[in-house]
């Protein structure tokens, strides 16, 4: 029988019940705990699948053929700078930090994460003697990234260890996986062929599990050498993270993932986790620092009993660290700001119309996703050919301006699921919610009077021409602070 492709939900509600039926907490391939792997990957199969960036992916450059001769001197030299970290001298650290470029913003003109910044620049005014090691996944312009900061760019090591542990590693092949074999067979059902999850999936799930493993080792050696009390990160479910968390598990080293956006039950990364291993996941950080109680109740509803992982709130470190240099940037005297967070690369008709049909004391400010920002050109042709005119909408210094800055002068914000919500929900400002998936992220925002779901032209500026601005609420100005001192002691 052919099946149409799944909701979101019904796929969190097939991976759920899988975790019910199947012992996945003992899951093991080559000592990484393989569930979490499989769970976040198949989730954002899925995500891609909903095809919501279909514009911008038509103008992506199509993958090139690799050329042999290029590939393996690549990895020769990749091996050689692997080699050397052996041979690099041992200096203590007080923590790493780990992010991407997805994270880092242009700020008094330098590349800096918004959310390690904040933290590094008040550990420094506490001890001139701190010190750190960013750890990037970053491919491209590293020049970028300010030359003060001691940046270790990992994939520039991956093939070198991929290539070690194959000759070396004594851990090659032993697995516990009871019952995963029948859990793989039912990803053959037709009502996951948008997932793309055909014979080949145990094996590209080891290859996932190399790639773990390689970064895993070369984190060893960072851990080794300089011997940091504390891992912070970002985003902790991409491969380098994955690799971070594996090895901090294994050497006794805390890892810390802050917040950097929305969460809520249909975030696989985030809810569902109904079995843990006793001592903890290996792949998953052991602390997750949340933004407000609300998403640290979603955390602790899997966590509370678990010798490993725990829930802390610290706030968002990025509002007040930038709330001081508001009077750097310009915003339109005579206008009202709408904010308008993008997360794909195209605008639903729906919102177009609102557009056009705003009065003129209003201005769209339209952000894009900081890894969408090749879509500009198509948002703006999309506007122009709508109709829309010129000045009823900004997309550069929505973009490019600190987020927060913006808010503080912000009249309405509106986005489908974007964790900007809770960011404008702490500085005062009501959000529209467009799209289902966030009213179940925000249900307590939503709840509170802070946030409100609306799906229509007419709904949407009927709420932008009577809603008033809150009153501004507290920044947590020192909570990141008192929480970031007992993290690093």
């Amino acid at each position: 029988m052919q099946h149409s492709p799944l909701s979101r939900r019904e796929l969190l509600d097939f991976l759920d019940n899988a975790e019910s039926r199947y012992p996945v907490e003992t899951w093991e391939i080559a000592s990484v705990h393989v569930w979490p792997l499989i769970k976040i990957d198949l989730f954002f199969r899925h995500v891609k699948s909903e095809g919501k960036d279909q514009a911008l992916n038509a103008l992506l450059p199509k993958p090139s053929k690799p050329n042999r001769i290029k590939v393996l001197a690549k990895a020769a030299g990749s091996l050689l700078r692997f080699l050397l970290l052996f041979l690099k001298k041992k200096k203590q650290v007080h923590a790493f930090f780990s992010d991407s470029e997805g994270h880092r913003v242009v700020h008094h003109e330098a590349f800096i994460n918004r959310y390690f910044k904040p933290i590094i620049e008040h550990l420094e005014s506490e001890d001139s003697e701190f010190n750190y090691l960013s750890i990037s996944d970053d491919k491209g312009n590293l020049k970028r990234y300010p030359s003060n900061e001691p940046v270790f760019f990992a994939h520039q090591y991956l093939l070198g260890a991929k290539l070690w542990r194959r000759l070396f590693s004594r851990n090659k092949g032993r697995s516990k996986l009871d019952g995963y074999n029948k859990f793989i067979a039912e990803l053959n059902d037709s009502r996951f062929r948008h997932l793309q999850v055909g014979e080949k999936y145990p094996t590209q799930v080891r290859r996932k599990i190399g790639d773990v493993l390689a970064y895993s080792a070369i984190i060893h050696l960072l851990i080794k050498k300089y011997k940091p009390r504390v891992i912070f990160e970002l985003c902790y479910y991409s491969t380098l993270r994955f690799g971070i968390n594996h090895a901090a598990f294994q050497t006794g080293v805390r890892t810390v993932e802050i917040q950097h956006g929305g969460m809520g039950r249909d975030h696989v990364s985030y809810s569902g986790w109904s079995k843990l291993p006793t001592g903890g996941y290996n792949l998953l950080p052991a602390t997750f620092w949340l933004w407000d109680e609300s998403s640290k109740h979603l955390i602790e509803k899997w966590v509370k009993n678990n010798k490993y992982h725990s829930a802390i709130v610290g706030g968002n470190p990025w509002l007040p660290y930038v709330k001081e240099s508001g009077e750097m940037y310009s915003f339109p005297t005579n206008r009202n700001i709408i904010l308008y967070t993008l997360q794909y690369s195209e605008i639903p008709d729906h919102i177009i119309d609102a557009i056009k049909s705003t009065p003129d004391r209003f201005q769209w400010w339209i952000r894009l996703h900081p890894r969408k920002l090749e879509s500009k050109p198509i948002i703006n042709k999309l506007l122009l050919d709508s109709g829309v005119q010129f000045d009823c909408f900004e997309i550069e210094k929505a973009t490019y301006y600190p987020l927060p800055t913006i808010l503080l002068n912000t009249h309405i914000h509106l986005s489908g699921s974007s964790g900007s919500i809770i960011e404008a929900a702490q500085i005062g400002v009501p959000s529209i919610i467009l799209e289902e998936i966030g009213t179940v992220y925000y249900r307590d925002l939503i709840r509170q009077g802070k946030a409100t779901a609306l799906f229509s032209t007419d709904e949407i500026l009927n709420a932008i021409l009577k809603i008033e601005r809150t009153t501004l609420e507290s920044l947590q100005e020192h909570t990141y602070k008192s929480i970031v001192e007992k993290l690093i002691n």
